[in-house]
């Protein structure tokens, strides 16, 4: 047998076409389904008008339950003066998150009609057996230590809400709801305290409006779920992402030439049996088997896959799943397995012969080509990129407490509510918002149903996600939160939409706030103590914290001061009722006014304390048809004390300034007044060695002024000058006895010292129209005061362990203690005297005597008699200059001096000498007896 073959090999140029269709499909599937899961994740069917298109619908027949809600209204706002903006941002963001109890939902609200603002704060039960109102109240508490300063009252009448929330939402008709990511613009700090409200609030002046923040906690596992969800389909989408294709090309060419002979004989038979098993299994790419199906959902049967293509198709977009998922079982790598067993028998006999000659020539030539292609698939990596970043929002979220967030704008103006909404997208919307940036949603269309329902009760309204062709219920993939009008999100994120404006607004006042002391001095239980008011933190009371201070410690003087209507009136009655309860004496000076007065009679009159007080008003016989004792006060009296030494010289030197200070003296005319009292009292034998007895009769002014005209001419000036002399002293000395005045100071006899300065006693000098007499009255006043203590103290020696006497309080102080621009003394009579007056106030605590010093203006007064004060009481001042001068006097800080300009009535900042540092203090009120 004689055989000749041929073989020729064609020449191969491309892949199998299924090979190419493979990997088309591949990379077309990964396109589709990372554009999908970016639609879902973006919430991209929310940019449409949802509500008009019926891609978010009400769920039906859902009833509106009405759940038990407290509300805490603000009343104002605490602003720490250099303060750090990262303090404010904890402070919020922690009186959120101690909010996040899945038991109540949280309200936040500002209303506004246009002229004044309101912001509450609400707290309602989501379950049975809860207490909203003790949480929020607990909440306002919470609020106010985190936030010094800010101030929470709570909302016991509920026609406050009704007035300010349920009539405007009854007659309103604009609504928008907001969804999407707050975050704070690029170009801020990200410890920057978020003004959005702020400018808001601003932005709408003049503009009805309800702003509502309807926040309720997730539970830590739904948070979870979303993280979980996240990780998964990542790692699903993963497999898109990347996409390697290898090609190859060869041509060859093979000649082959060969002859055989042979025989073969064979006999033989052969029986057997064979049974085979094989299973084979194809797994998607998702990990999940997947089939194909000319119905959009089968075969997406992968985590959230279903839910993607159901989204996809609700939107009417383009990247619909039915054909790529019916691609997929090309794609899918098998795998299998196989089991094959038989019995085989055979008996065979063969002969063979043969023999072969064999030549043969092959020749052969060939060549090829391969090259492989990597495509990226930039929607896979978004989609992975989106998936990290969500689950890196939830773990934030499940640490700091994540919310399912509804954010609603309210009005009766449709201007108003444009302009609101393009205002609050641009306001919020920040860096991190373009993972699901700002949008705003109509609620017109729905508005008269059950939304405005929902919203007056406080609560979510009930609306879903639905596909408008077959008005079939879709499912996000990351869970329920998604699928309504609201935004889950952190704590940190909520801050940016329910935060506190920290500029001042109408209706909502700002309050410096900075630290002081919240240990006040504790005074011995065996000594007597004043209460002067209630320890405030940041302007707000903590509970029963009291300021006392040690009653004998007012031997070393008080300084109160503060502008008209500030409540020093009202700390100088708190020390009248304590001087009063204690039975200490005390004389209150009034220059003017009479709020004393009316006080002592008032007093008088309910016999409150069981004595009396004495009230003198020069020049009036009857103050409301009651009589009043008359005061007489001689300024040439000697203090006589048995026992004592007489001082006339150191009082005639004393008597000198205050003639000088009081009166307008010039050139000559002090010289001559010291020779006219040198010659007054030695005509009287005053200044011998041997005073007269105690029954002669001290000088008058009708004796100096009778003297005058032979003092001044014996000095032998020409006749012109003697009369001008002459005429400039009488003149002076005339005004003080015209009228009432001779009766009060041209009397030889005084009043008792003792009815004067050892009884509760008011002396008031309203009557009195020239400042110089009130000066003069004053000073002399304060004179005798002085030199009754001391012989009080020659005769009976100091006070037992410093113990207080008896307190004057001294009205208008400026008046003896005025600062001057010279700072020579002697130069100025006015700075003299009060240099005179600040040594007595040095001296004159060692006779257990204390001094009060009230007065409108610190800065007018002469250095010493804020320095050599111990108790220092600040209410409100404005003027700059008068608030260093107590901040230096105080060691006040910079922060602490820029609150006394803003204290409320009644508030006082309060230093002693017991104290470290400054306390911020409500001074009790002490109402007149009516």
């Amino acid at each position: 047998m004689t055989e000749e073959t041929q073989i020729i090999s064609s020449e191969e140029n491309q892949p199998a076409p299924e090979e190419d269709l493979n990997a088309e499909t591949l990379m077309a599937a990964g396109d589709a389904l990372s554009k999908s899961m970016l639609f879902a994740l973006r919430r991209d069917y929310l940019n449409s008008p949802v509500l008009d298109e019926e891609y978010i619908q009400l769920l039906e027949e859902t009833p509106i339950q009405q759940q038990d809600i407290a509300f805490l209204e603000l009343e104002q706002v605490g602003k720490q003066i250099n303060e750090s903006p990262q303090e404010y941002v904890q402070a919020i963001q922690t009186t959120l998150a101690a909010c996040h109890d899945p038991r109540y939902r949280l309200v936040f609200l500002i209303s506004s009609n246009g002229l004044r603002n309101t912001i509450f704060i609400g707290i309602s039960a989501q379950t049975g057996g809860t207490q909203p109102k003790i949480f929020a109240e607990q909440l306002g508490q919470f609020l106010s230590s985190n936030w010094p300063g800010t101030r929470v009252r709570s909302v016991s009448d509920y026609k406050r809400i009704a007035e300010q929330i349920h009539v405007p939402l009854s007659t309103y008709r604009y609504a928008r709801a907001f969804t999407g990511i707050p975050s704070v613009k690029s170009s801020n700090s990200p410890n920057e305290y978020p003004q959005s409200l702020d400018r808001l609030m601003r932005g709408l002046r003049g503009k009805p409006y309800i702003y509502m923040v309807v926040a309720e906690p997730m539970p830590e596992r739904s948070v979870s779920n979303i993280v979980t969800t996240c990780q998964t389909l990542s790692g699903q989408v993963h497999a898109f992402s990347k996409a390697t294709i290898q090609r190859s090309q060869s041509s060859g060419l093979s000649k082959t030439s060969t002859e055989t002979e042979g025989e073969t004989t064979t006999e033989g038979t052969t029986t057997g049996k064979t049974e085979s098993q094989s299973a084979t299994n194809n797994k998607g790419v998702l990990g999940t088997s997947l089939e194909k199906s000319d119905g959009v959902n089968k075969g997406a049967k992968a985590v959230g896959l279903a839910g993607v293509s159901g989204l996809l198709l609700a939107a009417g977009g383009p990247f619909l799943l039915s054909g790529m998922l019916g691609m997929f079982g090309q794609l899918l790598p098998s795998t299998g397995s196989s089991d094959t067993t038989g019995t085989t028998t055979s008996e065979n006999e063969s002969t063979s012969h043969s023999s072969s000659l064999s030549t043969g020539k092959a020749t052969s030539s060939g060549e090829s080509l391969s090259f492989g292609q990597e495509y990226l698939n930039k929607h896979a990596e978004a989609c992975i990129k989106q998936l990290e970043k969500t689950a890196e929002r939830f773990e934030v979220a499940r640490a700091q407490g994540c919310w399912n967030v509804g954010v609603y704008l309210i009005s009766n103006q449709s201007e108003a509510i444009t302009q609101a909404q393009a205002q609050f997208k641009a306001l919020v919307s920040g860096e991190k918002s373009t993972s699901e940036p700002i949008r705003a949603h109509d609620l017109g269309k729905l508005w008269d149903g059950q939304i405005q329902v929902s919203l007056d009760a406080f609560q979510q309204p009930p609306l879903r996600l639905f596909a408008p062709q077959n008005g079939e219920q879709l499912h996000h993939p990351l869970g329920e939160a998604f699928e309504n009008l609201t935004t889950p999100m952190n704590t940190e994120e909520l801050s940016l939409l329910a935060n506190l404006p920290l500029r001042e607004m109408p209706g909502i006042p700002t309050q410096p706030a900075a630290f002081f002391s919240l240990n006040p001095p504790r005074s011995d239980e065996s000594t007597s103590t004043l209460k002067l008011g209630h320890v405030l933190e940041g302007g707000e009371e903590i509970g029963e914290l009291n300021y006392e201070i040690d009653t004998d410690t007012l031997t070393r003087h008080v300084f109160i001061t503060g502008i008209t209507g500030s409540g020093k009136s009202n700390t100088c009655r708190r020390l009248i009722e304590d001087m009063m309860e204690q039975g200490k004496k005390f004389l209150i000076i009034e220059p003017a006014k009479d709020e004393y007065v009316q006080l002592a009679l008032a007093y008088n009159k309910a016999n409150t304390f069981n004595r009396k007080i004495d009230v003198y008003v020069p020049g009036r016989t009857h103050f409301a048809k009651t009589p009043l004792k008359q005061l007489r006060l001689n300024p040439f009296d000697i203090i006589r004390v048995p026992e004592a030494t007489a001082q006339v010289m150191p009082h005639l030197d004393r008597l000198k300034s205050i003639f000088n200070a009081s009166f307008p003296m010039y050139e000559i005319l002090p010289v001559i007044l010291e020779e006219a009292l040198v010659d007054l009292y030695s005509s009287q034998g005053w200044l011998e060695d041997e005073l007269p007895p105690d029954e002669v009769q001290c000088p008058t002014l009708s004796q100096m002024h009778d003297r005058l005209s032979g003092l001044i001419r014996s000095k032998g000036y020409e006749e012109r000058i003697t009369l001008n002399i002459t005429a400039a002293m009488k003149t002076r000395i005339s005004s003080l006895m015209r009228g009432w005045k001779g009766k009060l100071f041209d009397h030889p006899v005084s009043t008792p010292w003792g009815d004067l300065f050892d009884r509760p006693v008011v002396i008031n000098l309203q009557q009195m129209g020239d400042d110089a007499d009130k000066c003069y009255t004053m000073a002399l006043l304060l004179n005798f005061l002085y030199e009754y203590r001391q012989a009080q103290h020659e005769v009976e020696g100091s006070p037992e362990s410093s113990a207080l006497r008896h307190l004057t309080i001294i009205e208008e102080a400026h008046r003896i203690l005025r600062k001057t621009a010279s700072s020579i003394g002697e130069s100025n009579p006015q700075a003299k005297m009060g240099d005179m007056f600040s040594d007595i106030l040095a001296e004159i605590r060692a006779y257990g005597q204390g001094l009060a010093i009230v007065d409108q203006v610190p800065a007018k007064l002469v250095s010493d008699a804020i320095k050599n004060t111990n108790l220092k009481i600040i209410h409100r001042l404005v003027a700059a200059d008068d608030r260093d001068a107590m901040a230096s006097a105080m060691a006040l800080s910079d922060e602490q001096a820029k609150v006394i300009a803003r204290l409320k009535v009644g508030q006082a900042i309060v230093s002693g000498i017991q104290d470290d540092m400054a306390s911020w203090v409500k001074i009790f009120f002490s109402p007149i007896p009516r």
